[in-house]
């Protein structure tokens, strides 16, 4: 959220700018943001994220933050870095299981993982939240992608993993994957170089 003289500024998840949106700027017109138009927004969203496309919303307001009008979503492409995909043929042929745990929308981890590689079962991590420690140990061996997913979701997978006996990797860029990346048998920190 940015703040500037008569107006604030928002970008950011489309499931969370959206809650906050009571209109939409359509060809410079604003009007109220019903639930057909709240429909064909998730639907964008949901073909981007099909593409591989990370994205992001936007909105604005002239006084509160719980009455913004929705402008947009921008789809980014976040390349996939070159070798990854031969980088996870040679793990599979190696015996080693790969696993995908993201922020990202789970439309765009499926076609991300289906891009390197990265076979299996999807979920979110809303949805882990629900399952009891049993449950979660079947989750765990069943799934390869988690997308939109917690740094508490990301340090359960690993303990997890490791509770199964599992020696466990992990790779990380970012503030969020310093507890998983400590706790885990061998921890990357990764950087842009």
């Amino acid at each position: 959220v940015t703040f500037h003289p008569g107006k604030i500024y928002m970008k950011g998840a489309l499931g969370v700018l959206l809650k906050r949106c009571s209109h939409i700027n359509l060809n410079g017109r604003k009007i109220k943001l019903n639930s057909k138009k709240r429909e064909e927004i998730f639907a964008a969203q949901a073909s981007f994220a099909e593409r591989g496309l990370r994205v992001l919303a936007f909105a604005y307001s002239e006084s509160s933050l719980d009455e913004m009008v929705f402008v947009g979503l921008v789809g980014m492409k976040d390349p996939v870095r070159k070798g990854v995909k031969k980088a996870i043929s040679i793990c599979h042929n190696a015996g080693i299981r790969v696993i995908m745990i993201t922020g990202d929308h789970l439309g765009t981890a499926k076609a991300v993982a289906q891009e390197v590689g990265i076979k299996g079962k999807a979920i979110e991590g809303s949805k882990l939240d629900d399952f009891t420690d049993a449950e979660f140990k079947k989750v765990v061996k069943e799934y390869s992608v988690f997308a939109r997913v917690s740094p508490h979701h990301k340090l359960r997978i690993l303990s997890t993993l490791q509770d199964l006996g599992e020696v466990v990797a992990m790779t990380g860029d970012g503030v969020n994957d310093a507890l998983a990346l400590k706790k885990a048998d061998v921890g990357v920190a990764m950087s842009i170089k």
